[in-house]
């Protein structure tokens, strides 16, 4: 963000300057209104970016505490495959399951 630097803020920036680097220095311009970037009807309001981090900042601080895992926000899809749909890719050499177990296990329970 650029503001404009006029004779009046150089004075200023170098007044405080002299005062020591608390107050201000070459990187770091003095609580001035003539650096004020924000207009007048948003000082003290935050932007929404800050409450977006504070909202995550605080629902990862509460997982935490709880140990409740996080649900996740991308949506999760499940594909079941009907079992005709692997017979083409079954040798027709390969006997099917019931004849391939011995006939212990092909009784029924």
């Amino acid at each position: 963000t650029h503001i404009p630097l006029t004779f009046a803020c150089l004075d200023c920036w170098a007044a405080a300057m002299l005062k020591g680097p608390a107050t201000a220095t070459l990187e770091t311009p003095l609580n001035h209104e003539h650096f004020r970037i924000l207009p007048n009807d948003l000082v003290g309001q935050r932007s929404v970016l800050v409450d977006r981090r504070l909202q995550i900042k605080n629902t990862k601080a509460a997982g935490a505490a709880s140990h409740a895992p996080i649900v996740p926000t991308a949506p999760v899809v499940n594909v079941n495959f009907p079992p005709e749909l692997f017979k083409m890719f079954q040798g027709s050499h390969m006997p099917p399951v019931a004849q391939a177990l011995p006939e212990v296990m092909q009784t029924p329970l």
